[in-house]
């Protein structure tokens, strides 16, 4: 696959759109991760966390890990900056990877949730894309 943009945003009126681009699954999670992120904030990857998630569905996973990035940044007050999947069984729906960011980084806004309004993943030949929506 060519190299791509990772993550692209949209106009919306009151909140965050965007749409995130991977090869694959792991890969356009963590790809919708940093696209969050640098709405959050800026700072480095100085503290880490580890992440784990198992749901019902794809759709769930994907929500429930950026949630769960999320409120863990919040909970260890710093700015969330990468996320890595360790690793991803997409047929039981469960996921485990490692959160990093920064005590000291500078917050540009502040999240209050990952949406499943206008959630969507779309898989083609050699490409996922991950459409979310944060309510700010």
């Amino acid at each position: 696959m060519e190299k791509t943009e990772k993550y692209k945003h949209f106009d919306h009126k009151a909140d965050v759109l965007y749409e995130a681009y991977g090869k694959n699954l792991s890969e356009a999670i963590e790809n919708a991760a940093q696209a969050m992120f640098d709405v959050i904030g800026e700072g480095g990857v100085k503290e880490k966390m580890e992440i784990r998630e198992k749901t019902k569905s794809i759709d769930e996973l994907v929500v429930a890990t950026l949630s769960a990035c999320l409120t863990e940044s919040e909970i260890g007050e710093f700015i969330p900056r990468k996320f890595e999947v360790k690793k991803l069984d997409e047929k039981n729906c469960e996921i485990s990877g490692t959160l990093y960011g920064d005590k000291k980084g500078k917050m540009k806004m502040s999240v209050k949730a990952v949406t499943f309004h206008e959630f969507q993943i779309r898989k083609e030949k050699g490409k996922v894309s991950i459409r979310v929506l944060l309510d700010i």
